[in-house]
């Protein structure tokens, strides 16, 4: 064979190796690159949803009405698969006269990036003597309440909310919330909320700035209650302000420091 024939088929060999490596190139791309495309986009979604809360303490103050009723400190801890709450209130001695202070304490799963309140009770003020509880057993479809014994069947799909503080709301998707039903669930009772249309809103408290996200929540059946809360866009969703209306008598919780 001559030189010029023996060079032909080497070009005619590099040119086929070539093509077979661009071959499995694409072929790689399109296994892998496209799918890992779409998985980024789904986990960022996902993520969006469920707000990477972190363990902290937080402060609010309390005014019932026109008077100032003292502090209420929220303890979170965050561990992989739980969540868990501490409500203490530090009443002045003013409003100690007219309101119970007490320790709430809430446990919530994380499932899958979504948040179900599992239990909670309450304790006496300053002591570990358990007054109330309650624990949502969702393989039987159930609401266990004590003292009492209390059981409350549930539809398992259903959403429950503490009412001392919003856990399972400020991890969820607020764009998507109006229209969602919600329990709200304390050791003494339950009630029934839907969520409003949530607005977006700048609001200016102790002459810090805060872009929020105001949320309120309308009892079924009874528009004069209801629990508005403006929840900080760059925070992770943490209320920055809540109002409880009962009967046109405003409770204002406003945040003062997190630690």
């Amino acid at each position: 064979m001559n030189p010029i024939s023996m060079s032909m088929i080497r070009l005619n060999l590099t040119a086929i190796k070539v093509k077979a490596a661009l071959a499995i190139c694409a072929l790689m791309l399109l296994a892998h690159g496209a799918p890992a495309q779409v998985s980024s986009q789904v986990i960022s979604q996902s993520m969006s949803q469920a707000v990477a809360l972190k363990s902290q303490t937080l402060r609010y103050s309390i005014k019932y009405g026109k008077h100032n009723a003292g502090e209420l400190e929220i303890v979170i801890e965050r561990s992989q698969q739980q969540i868990k709450t501490t409500a203490i209130s530090h009443l002045n001695i003013l409003a100690r006269m007219f309101i119970t202070g007490l320790t709430v304490e809430n446990w919530f799963d994380i499932e899958r990036e979504k948040v179900h309140l599992k239990s909670g009770h309450t304790l006496s003020h300053g002591s570990k003597t358990v007054e109330r509880s309650f624990v949502i057993d969702r393989k039987q479809g159930l609401i266990k309440l004590q003292p009492g014994e209390q059981i409350i069947p549930i539809n398992i799909d259903e959403i429950f909310e503490s009412p001392s503080f919003p856990i399972t709301l400020i991890t969820s998707d607020i764009e998507s919330i109006q229209g969602q039903t919600v329990r709200e669930i304390s050791p003494k009772r339950i009630r029934e909320y839907v969520y409003l249309a949530p607005e977006q809103h700048t609001l200016t408290l102790n002459g810090r700035r805060f872009e929020t996200w105001k949320v309120t929540r309308q009892k079924l059946g009874d528009a004069t209650r209801t629990v508005t809360l403006w929840l900080d866009k760059h925070n992770q969703q943490i209320p920055v302000k809540i109002i409880t209306t009962k009967k046109n008598n405003d409770t204002v919780i406003t945040l003062l420091s997190a630690a």
